[in-house]
């Protein structure tokens, strides 16, 4: 759909030069609720990778990391640009920080016989060569209702809070938030806004780093670009210091950790790990705040992701499955790994149709069947989309079709206590060590699930990963989840 401009009428008391709350219509709100579907990657994107502590650093981690240590060439771009789930039902948004530009595939040769479709350019076919050639989706006709959005229904208007709390607009919901902020009718002055898309985006950033996000955008004070995250001393609240189960699947690692400080100097760790932690960048900020139990240290999110769950929004969704994608969504289909350790659902993928005829020219996938191919225009021969295209995993690395199911080559790397990945050196090493006051021991840990949310949630709220996940504070004692004295080696 072509971008166009939202309306948004904002209640501020003018006393405190505060934004109370936003009226809008449901197409606003569609456009906050699809930040749930949006990968943190793409969060850490569109905040240019200055809004998420540590996973910015992932990020350019990320970035910088040599091509040798990737898999294949499409897995940095996996992990830079991650599809998620909605990205097709998005593309109906009226404001959509994807952008509105047309999906763009990618097939092998016009004649390759394998018949596979890749999201990503320069995955391996089946026949051996690299898919390069340029596709792109035609989605036919939208299945929407007249009046119905993306994923509300109703015609509802709706209030949005500073911080993304979203109800039903209603005399009673406004007079409770005004009453809730202390503010006199004296103080109240009402601003329209228009939003576009270059607004939207703005309104993202300032979500992901402070609970004002309206007043910071939209009214003069602090400039939005300049904002800090405003972060309390950080605490694991969803999970304790974790311990998983000697029975469960886990990744070892060892933490260089310096005894004075008792604080992480860096992790040591194989591809595996890596793997792990780069994952981070493809889920969905509605699958990390629902892993996180609803609270991930993205406030804004969190109260939005509340609002899909509350009462008084239970009959302003199309559907329930629609509601899924929001607050259950799956992963895109091939970015589950078994090796993430995290439970995890992966999405039916879409199914995509080309046309058979052996000399077509045409570079359109179509998302439904049977449709009149634009090459029959030009061969006069009843062509049809009926060629079946299936999604190709473009982490697969032989031309036999097996997918490894990681992103990274088989090294040793590490990674600093705000996640920062580098390829092991000696150089490094010593670096990072040489201000340790008191020497360092080296911890063996055992990573399962509960200690991967426990990095995950620290991830997005702490800027020491793993000292605030593994090491008790304690003034003369430096423990670890899995490892004592007794485990520590003196480097």
């Amino acid at each position: 759909m072509a971008t166009k401009s939202l309306i948004l009428n904002l209640t501020i008391d003018n006393s405190k030069n505060k934004v109370l709350f936003a009226e809008s219509d449901k197409d606003f709100v569609d456009v906050l609720l699809s930040f749930l579907t949006t990968p943190l990657g793409t969060l850490v994107s569109l905040s240019n990778k200055n809004s998420l502590l540590c996973l910015d650093n992932l990020y350019k981690s990320v970035e910088d990391l040599g091509d040798e240590y990737f898999k294949t060439t499409p897995c940095r771009e996996m992990l830079l640009r991650p599809n998620h789930a909605a990205e097709i039902d998005c593309l109906d948004l009226p404001l959509n920080v994807h952008g509105d530009r047309p999906l763009i595939y990618y097939t092998c040769s016009q004649n390759c016989a394998h018949e596979l479709l890749s999201l990503y350019a320069n995955a391996l076919c089946a026949c051996g060569s690299k898919m390069m050639r340029k596709v792109k989706v035609v989605r036919g006709s939208s299945k929407k209702e007249p009046g119905e959005g993306v994923f509300l229904k109703c015609a509802t208007r709706f209030l949005i809070t500073d911080n993304f709390t979203v109800i039903p607009a209603s005399t009673q919901a406004a007079f409770n938030l005004l009453g809730c902020a202390g503010t006199s009718l004296s103080s109240v002055v009402e601003k329209q806004v228009s939003v576009g898309l270059s607004e939207i985006i703005a309104i993202l950033r300032q979500s992901l780093i402070a609970e004002d996000t309206f007043t910071n955008v939209f009214l003069e004070g602090e400039n939005a670009n300049e904002l800090e995250k405003k972060n309390s001393p950080f605490a694991l609240v969803s999970h304790p210091k974790p311990c998983s189960d000697p029975t469960d699947n886990f990744v070892g690692i060892k933490l260089i950790v310096d005894k004075h400080k008792n604080k992480v100097l860096y992790a040591e760790c194989n591809q595996d790990f890596i793997d792990i932690l780069f994952s981070f960048l493809t889920y969905p900020s509605g699958f990390v705040i629902k892993s996180l139990n609803g609270k991930s240290h993205l406030t804004c999110l969190d109260n939005l992701f509340a609002t899909v769950l509350s009462k008084p929004m239970a009959d302003c969704f199309k559907t329930e499955e629609t509601k899924e994608y929001l607050v259950n969504p799956r992963l895109y289909s091939h970015f589950r790994s078994t090796k993430s350790l995290v439970k995890s659902d992966e999405a039916v993928p879409a199914r995509y149709y080309m046309c058979r005829t052996p000399d077509c020219v045409s570079t359109e996938v179509s998302l439904v069947p049977n449709v009149q191919c634009k090459c029959a225009r030009i061969n006069n021969k009843k062509s049809i989309t009926n060629k079946r295209m299936k999604i190709t995993d473009p982490r697969t690395s032989r031309a036999s079709g097996l997918s490894d199911q990681g992103y990274v080559s088989v090294a040793t790397y590490i990674v600093t206590d705000d996640l920062v990945v580098t390829p092991f050196s000696v150089s490094t090493l010593t670096r990072m060590i040489a201000n340790a006051s008191e020497g360092v021991v080296e911890i063996p840990v055992n990573i399962g699930e509960k200690e991967v949310l426990a990095l995950l949630e620290a991830a997005l709220g702490s800027q020491a990963v793993f000292t605030d996940s593994f090491l008790i504070k304690e003034e003369t004692t430096t423990n670890a989840i899995c490892g004592d004295d007794s485990d520590c080696v003196i480097v």
